[in-house]
């Protein structure tokens, strides 16, 4: 799938983009990542999936980085977002 970026007219592959909100869930972080990879795997269209972890004192962030997902981290302390 490509779509036409103006106003250049050049041409960019389209991806999905799965934003998981998640907060100490590393008990179902796991599963959570296999269901959106089983259901994109015969699809064979570019995809990521983004972990927002909302301050987890668990290992939530550390499991999905491990498997593969962006984590994205909020800092309760600043309420600002880190990489």
């Amino acid at each position: 799938m490509e779509i036409d970026a103006a106003p250049h007219h050049t041409k960019r592959p389209l991806m999905i983009s799965f934003i998981v909100p998640a907060h100490n869930e590393e008990a179902w972080i796991l599963r959570c990542l296999a269901a959106i990879r089983c259901a994109m795997g015969p699809l064979d269209e570019p995809y990521e999936i983004v972990v927002a972890d909302d301050a987890s004192t668990d290992s939530t962030a550390l499991l999905a980085e491990q498997h593969g997902a962006r984590v994205v981290r909020v800092d309760r302390s600043t309420d600002s977002l880190l990489p």
